[in-house]
């Protein structure tokens, strides 16, 4: 399945956009750069690569205790505001088709 992310964005975006689409608290490395590279295509392996590497160097995504990766603190609020938004307006699309 071919997503696409937004042209121009900023790593901290790109990894809330792939968080959403992933929806899991921690990932490997190598799961991870599969994941941008082969299942969402949203760049090649190797810039995938320095993508992540970067990444965790500028500590938008963090490695924990376990050797896996999880996005920072700040990005898991954003991602958390944005489900709660989500849940609200499909309650709300769900409720006006009730009516």
């Amino acid at each position: 399945m071919k997503f696409s992310a937004p042209s121009n964005i900023k790593a901290p975006e790109l990894l809330l956009h792939i968080w959403k689409i992933i929806d899991i608290p921690t990932i490997s490395e190598t799961d991870l750069i599969f994941k941008i590279s082969f299942e969402f295509f949203f760049l090649p392996p190797e810039k995938a690569k320095i993508f992540v590497k970067k990444a965790i160097q500028s500590k938008f995504l963090i490695i924990d205790d376990n050797g896996l990766v999880q996005i920072s603190e700040k990005i898991k609020n954003q991602l958390e505001n944005w489900q709660k938004d989500r849940k609200k307006k499909i309650l709300s699309n769900i409720k006006k088709k009730k009516k």
